[in-house]
């Protein structure tokens, strides 16, 4: 999930997993309000070295955005938290965005 924190200053590169036989690399290329990700997965146990490569595209939604898309679908109790701890949603510190809704 996007929030306006991290798409002031979205990263572009995130190492997943790097461990002794198994490494993954996320490379995000940003293009307004999409999100390309590539992922590289590189094996290399002692028997096998191997390389894979897909990726996906994230279509960007911020919180205005979701909140409107909740609405049109009826949602009548919408509520954004920045954190697990349920603490209020704030666009300018909030390190995540997390969503409870209730129809």
């Amino acid at each position: 999930m996007f929030y306006e924190k991290r798409v002031s200053d979205p990263p572009k590169f995130a190492p997943i997993v790097n461990d002794r036989d198994f490494s993954r690399l996320f490379v995000m290329e940003y293009s307004n309000d999409q999100m390309e990700v590539r992922i590289f997965d590189f094996i290399h146990t002692e028997k096998e070295r191997d390389f894979k490569h897909a990726s996906v595209q994230y279509r960007i939604r911020l919180k205005d955005d979701w909140e409107q898309l909740l609405k049109q679908v009826e949602f009548s109790k919408i509520d954004f938290y920045g954190d697990w701890k349920f603490t209020p949603y704030d666009k300018d510190k909030s390190k995540r965005l997390i969503i409870v809704a209730q129809k």
